[in-house]
């Protein structure tokens, strides 16, 4: 029997191929395009918690040229995930899309703390060898001089429930010519939380006052076992192995 394919059907293959997450790379996706696991990077991969991903914003640009390194160019980019129509989770991601001959400046505010939930970093202070995570909490605000990305996702979510304080599972990682520095964000407003627009050493949230709370402690270790999951898959991602 000849079988007859219709025009009608191709469309339907090629919306199907176009839609598929795994073929998109975040550095040329259409914005709305959605994601499930892992998102390519640019050259690399970006792994996701449960559930589907949307790409928000997205911005390439440039670090800036040394004495030893030209310019080299950088994506960065923000994935949002919605729950009941407000913002659940997001992510935002930074990261070089060509190789350089120099390292990278190690990020103290992320390596070099110990007045968070908790932090992991190593100790070598090596600019092309750098492995560092922790949990903190931070205050959302945009700043007083705020890049275009971080406008546009201000603006995007600023009737999307944004929450005034979120948690973090904060990562920054340098593998010889290669960085990724990605921050996964949590809305605990959405897990029943109480609001909180104070300062961030007064923050319901500080380390001082939410070790008080078990409920607090609980939702802080879920986080805690999370990102230890995902820190062997960044580092494979780093290299683009996953």
């Amino acid at each position: 029997m000849k079988i007859r394919t219709s025009s009608t059907i191709l469309l339907a293959v090629a919306l199907l191929l176009a839609g598929n997450a795994s073929a998109q790379n975040v550095l040329d996706a259409p914005l709305g395009t959605t994601f499930q696991t892992t998102a390519k990077f640019g050259p690399k991969q970006i792994p996701l918690p449960a559930g589907e991903w949307s790409l928000l914003a997205r911005e390439s640009t440039r670090s800036p040229a040394s004495a030893t390194a030209p310019a080299i160019p950088i994506l960065r980019a923000y994935l949002v995930q919605m729950k009941g129509g407000k913002l659940d989770r997001w992510i935002f991601a930074t990261g070089n899309t060509e190789v350089t001959s120099g390292g990278w400046v190690r990020r103290r505010d992320v390596c070099d703390r110990s007045d968070v939930h908790f932090a992991a970093s190593d100790s070598n202070y090596n600019s092309r060898d750098t492995e560092c995570w922790m949990i903190n909490h931070v205050i959302m605000t945009r700043g007083n001089n705020p890049t275009t990305i971080a406008r546009s996702f201000y603006d995007q979510t600023a009737d999307k429930g944004r929450p005034a304080t979120a948690l973090v599972e904060q990562y920054f990682l340098v593998k010889g010519s290669s960085y990724l520095d990605v921050t996964y964000y949590s809305n605990p407003e959405n897990a029943g939380f109480e609001k909180s627009s104070v300062d961030w050493r007064a923050s319901p949230w500080h380390r001082d006052l939410a070790g008080q709370d078990p409920n607090k402690v609980a939702y802080i270790a879920k986080l805690k076992t999370e990102g230890e999951s995902l820190l062997p898959l960044l580092k494979r991602g780093l290299d683009g192995r996953l």
